[in-house]
Parts: C-alpha cells; structure tokens; sequence
C-alpha cells in the first residue's frame, strides 16, 4: 500500500486496482484521495484489523466500515462511537448464538427477564458483561477489550471535562480492539481457495435467521 501514496504518472496493475478499491472504500474519486487520508487508513489497517474480505453481516460491517472511515477522516470521536456501536453489537450477538436453555429449551423473554433482572438487550453494557463472563462466553482479554471500548465512548462522547490530546490515539486503540472482538468472537477469515470460514455458533444462528 505504501506506492498507492503517490498517484502520479504511469500506474501499474496492481496499483490501479488499489486506487479503484479506496474510491469505492471511501466513496472518493481518485483526485480527493489524499496523502493524509491514505496515511490514516495504513495507520488504522494492519494485517491484523484489514477488512478486505469480512461476509455480510450488516449489523457489524456497517458500523465497522464507518468506524474505520471516520478515523480515515479524522472523525475520532465518530470513529469512537461506531466502535461503542460494534461492541454493543457483539455482545448481544454472543447471547443470541449461544443461547439460555432450560432442559434442552430455549428460555422465553419472561423467562429471560425472571432470571437474568431483565431482559440481555435492555441491561446496560456492565451488566451485560458480568452475564456474558458468568456463563463463560468471553475469555478475560475480551472482557478488557469490552471494558475499554465501553470507557473511552463514555468519556468522549458523555463527559464535558474530557480532554482530546489524546483522541485520535485512543480512536484507533478502540477500534483495533472492537476489529479484534469482531475477528475472535465472528472467528471469520480466509480459508482456502478464498473460501470464508466463521465461528461454527455464528453460521448455525445465521442459518436460523429468516430471509430478508
């Protein structure tokens, strides 16, 4: 990506497919995308949080694809936020993949809210992570990595006294920690021959979704 900087002069193959990716990443023609721009985008995509090729889960990608481009932007508090967003997503999809079962059966909603206070969705995001590590569905770095995303949108987006030296930082400490959340708990990547692989709890969930 680091040639994709200068676009000048003659372009390669290679290089002009990167240029026709970001126009469509950021929606851009090729003379807005900016040498600041870019920088930002090779800052906040490593190896470990590129996007590329993730499958189509909507609730997830959106926020995802918006919270890297706002960073791109520099919209750090945005990029914060849709971050705030993504772990939210997260956890409620971790209760809706594994499941409550009494004798071998879903729980109801009543049934939900008798046990649990209320029910997962309306609890507010502490409490949701204290279920989440009671039964077991989250090992303790995603716990952190929940916590963390949860303080840095509180402070940036609900306290008055919160300085910004700090925020274009912390924005892309937080969404490396929610790509991280997305790529452990969705466990989608490549496989072979570019075939997608997912968490085996998600594509069963998914295949129980009815169709749009």
């Amino acid at each position: 990506m680091k040639k994709i900087l200068t676009i000048v002069g003659t372009k390669t193959e290679l290089e002009q497919h990167w240029i026709t990716w970001f126009e469509h990443f950021f929606g851009l023609p090729q003379s807005s995308l900016t040498k600041e721009l870019l920088e930002r985008f090779r800052k906040i995509n490593t190896e470990e949080t590129f996007m590329n090729v993730v499958p189509a889960i909507q609730k997830l990608l959106k926020p995802l694809e918006d919270s890297c481009k706002s960073y791109c932007f520099g919209l750090y508090s945005a990029s914060i936020a849709l971050s705030g967003v993504i772990a939210e997503s997260l956890q409620i999809l971790l209760r809706e993949m594994h499941g409550i079962r009494i004798s071998e059966k879903e729980i109801t909603e009543d049934q939900e809210q008798a046990i649990l206070g209320r029910r997962f969705e309306r609890m507010g995001q502490t409490r949701r992570i204290e279920v989440l590590e009671a039964f077991g569905w989250i090992t303790e770095s995603q716990k952190t990595h929940f916590f963390q995303i949860r303080d840095f949108r509180d402070r940036y987006l609900h306290s008055w006294k919160e300085k910004f030296a700090r925020e274009e930082q912390d924005a892309l400490l937080c969404y490396q920690r929610a790509f991280l959340l997305f790529r452990e708990i969705t466990g989608v990547a490549l496989h072979d021959a570019g075939s997608i692989k997912a968490n085996p709890l998600l594509v069963k969930w998914m295949n129980k979704q009815p169709a749009p």
